[in-house]
């Protein structure tokens, strides 16, 4: 068991590391966005957007499909709402 004042600093390491792992991830899907908007993935044996990520990024295609799809929704409402 910690104490209180060290768990309180892991606390605020976790919250603190967790906010920035959404803030990234909300501007690595604002730039996928874009790029799958302009088709800058287009190209000799690509097939689509997710087929891109898997080869230059490692995402799984499924995931891709299936994971950001999504988050783009959200973040279309979110432009859609301000």
């Amino acid at each position: 068991m910690c104490s209180q004042t060290h768990c309180e600093q892991l606390e605020n390491q976790i919250t603190e590391l967790s906010a920035r792992i959404h803030a990234a991830t909300y501007r690595l899907l604002e730039l996928i966005r874009e790029y799958d908007d302009s088709h800058g993935w287009c190209g000799p044996g690509l097939n689509s957007c997710a087929h891109w990520l898997n080869r230059k990024c490692g995402i799984n295609p499924g995931a891709a499909r299936g994971a950001l799809a999504p988050m783009f929704e959200i973040m279309y409402q979110d432009t859609h709402t301000l």
